[in-house]
């Protein structure tokens, strides 16, 4: 009698345990969606050419809850989403080039190149023809 007693036990929790958790992660995904969508947003609304002061005003005009801007240099501010296992929450590299926007891309935190499958295409300044496309600096290189 008593060995089915803690039988039972041992199998309600084990079952609370795998509820939890799948309710854990279902709230993690549905964070880290609304994160995407936010930077996502976010990303539509800065612009080649902008201003440093006109991405913080469409910072402030979006102001996400779950974006974080971190100016890394004056040439290159990061907005990023809150941190996931395996570091594939969504990030935003806004690189400046001569106080203007040179580059917009949405990458992985864990790769500066890697972009999600499903962000909308890099937008870059238009390079000189006979110059290559760059190397994520800001400065178009010859190829």
């Amino acid at each position: 009698m008593r060995v089915n007693k803690v039988i039972g036990l041992l199998a309600v929790s084990i079952l609370s345990i795998g509820l939890g958790a799948s309710l854990w992660w279902a709230w993690k995904s549905a964070k880290a969606s609304k994160a995407a969508t936010e930077i996502t947003a976010l990303f539509a609304l800065v612009e080649i050419g902008m201003t440093p002061e006109q991405v913080e005003q469409a910072y402030a005009q979006r102001s996400p809850h779950d974006v974080n801007l971190r100016k890394l240099t004056t040439g290159s501010w990061l907005f990023q989403t809150p941190l996931q296992w395996g570091a594939v929450n969504w990030v935003m590299w806004v690189d400046f080039s001569d106080e203007a926007v040179s580059s917009v891309r949405l990458r992985l935190l864990d790769d500066k190149e890697r972009r999600p499958s499903d962000a909308p295409p890099d937008k870059q300044k238009e390079v000189p023809s006979g110059m290559g496309s760059g190397t994520g600096d800001g400065i178009p290189h010859r190829t």
